[in-house]
């Protein structure tokens, strides 16, 4: 069985609001073998200090996280409305990407990294078997779906063996923001660009598909991870402090 281990990125900010909640809960929920690394923009938040399950690693020590910020600055997103303005908020999802990437290129050789977002809380043990379970023996697993107005995955949630074709995927990843062909594309978000790459290495990877229905726009509830996560995404977060797992319809579109 591969080795596995967990990683999640967040800033102070995202830490007060929710991440605090989800993962010091994903800290606990974890079996003992499983290594959690936090990534984080900015300062370390102290309860994140004192959170001993947790290796903390800062994107700010990376050779990629501020130079791109700082060449893209000059960079002006298209005249979109509210509801839409995530789809070019390049920094809100560049620390995901960067994380992403450079712990990957840690990963020893046919091992197994586990990416779940700062704002996805356990709902119950999640070890080894649990993991190999959802990754039933592919190289990658993700969430792809085909919904009105979000064609394109929920990145929430990933698994990726450390391999060739993988590497492959992931150093393009970072290279699409690392030289700002992230702005080529019709959308400037981690999701769309995953996407995107998907249909160029999808097949070399081997990769599937946990969601079970393509048209949903929350694919957590529509794949196997519903019995052991719940993702409180977009407007949903305000429920994450109570732990709410049951989650109205609609709502949670960012």
């Amino acid at each position: 069985m591969s080795a596995f281990a967990v990683v999640t990125s967040l800033n102070r900010t995202l830490w007060a609001a929710y991440a605090q909640t989800c993962v010091t809960a994903l800290a606990k929920a974890l079996a003992p073998d499983i290594p959690l690394t936090v990534w984080t923009d900015g300062p370390v938040p102290q309860g994140l200090s004192a959170l001993s399950r947790a290796s903390v690693k800062r994107l700010e020590e990376t050779d990629d996280y501020l130079p791109f910020l700082s060449r893209a600055e000059r960079v002006r997103p298209p005249p979109v409305s509210e509801e839409h303005r995530y789809r070019f908020e390049y920094r809100r999802f560049w620390g995901k990407v960067c994380a992403l990437a450079h712990q990957y290129m840690a990963t020893g050789e046919g091992d197994v990294l586990v990416w779940i977002d700062a704002d996805v809380a356990p709902l119950g043990p999640i070890d080894a078997a649990v993991l190999e379970g959802w990754r039933a023996g592919h190289r990658m697993v993700w969430l792809d779906r085909n919904c009105p107005g979000f064609a394109h995955a929920e990145t929430g949630f990933l698994m990726l063996e450390k391999c060739a074709p993988v590497d492959a995927f992931v150093t393009e990843l970072l290279e699409t923001y690392v030289t700002g062909a992230l702005f080529d594309y019709r959308e400037w978000h981690d999701g769309f660009i995953v996407s995107a790459l998907m249909r160029r290495h999808g097949m070399r990877i081997d990769a599937h598909n946990l969601n079970t229905d393509m048209r949903s726009l929350h694919p957590f509830e529509t794949s196997p991870l519903k019995e052991r996560l719940v993702h409180y995404k977009g407007d949903r977060k305000k429920w994450a402090a109570e732990r709410r797992t049951e989650m109205p319809a609609d709502g949670g579109r960012a």
